[in-house]
């Protein structure tokens, strides 16, 4: 829609180079994209428009309670990638785009409890933030989904900057016969540009340790 644009401005030129000497003496930012518009050309200007994103998530080896959830963020980027690039970014004021706060952080992550649908329990959520831009000032913007924690029980995993799942011990999640190993995530239809649902699934790492017999 037009007013999904009204905050964005878009530079083209005719058949010239673009440098940083000519976007300075045009008083251009430099982080800007201008549009290089051969003689006779035609100017095209990007359809932004507003989108919503979701998540879903499976388990390979399902926990071992019925009582779970995840805790998922959104990021940006202007890079497009099958994995979440370095500068994806978290979004400013994602709370504000919330579809459901009840509950929910003020910092704009999303809880996703476990649900029971066809017997079986998920954790899905089809459209957690909506009215999301795909694109500013003529560059399209890709979202991402990371799960930041899961809640297995009474305990909850959060991802720490080493990248790894623990608790607050320090401990990473074990099961009732005391094998220690996170659940590590991989992701599906990510860079979402469009309304779209990306896709998680949770598999244990096993700790190997080694024991020295006499």
């Amino acid at each position: 829609s037009l007013s999904a644009n009204k905050d964005n401005t878009y530079y083209f030129t005719y058949d010239t180079v673009v440098t940083d000497e000519v976007k300075t003496n045009a008083g251009i930012p430099q982080e800007k994209t201008v549009t290089v518009v051969p003689a006779l050309g035609t100017v095209e200007v990007p359809n932004i428009r507003p989108i919503s994103v979701g998540a879903s998530k499976s388990w390979e080896q399902i926990p071992e309670t019925q009582d779970y959830s995840i805790t998922v963020q959104l990021l940006q980027s202007y890079t497009k990638s099958s994995v979440i690039p370095a500068d994806a970014a978290p979004v400013e004021n994602a709370y504000s785009y919330l579809t459901d706060k009840t509950g929910q952080p003020e910092d704009g992550t999303y809880i996703i409890k476990n649900t029971l649908k066809d017997g079986v329990y998920v954790c899905e959520k089809g459209k957690i933030w909506d009215g999301l831009p795909n694109g500013k000032n003529g560059r399209p913007i890709y979202y991402y989904v990371k799960e930041v924690a899961y809640t297995i029980g009474e305990k909850t995993y959060t991802l720490n900057d080493a990248g790894v799942y623990v608790d607050s011990d320090g401990k990473q999640y074990t099961d009732n016969a005391g094998v220690e190993g996170q659940y590590l995530p991989t992701y599906v239809d990510n860079a979402v540009n469009g309304n779209g649902t990306v896709k998680i699934t949770n598999s244990r790492e096993f700790v190997v340790k080694k024991v020295w017999m006499e």
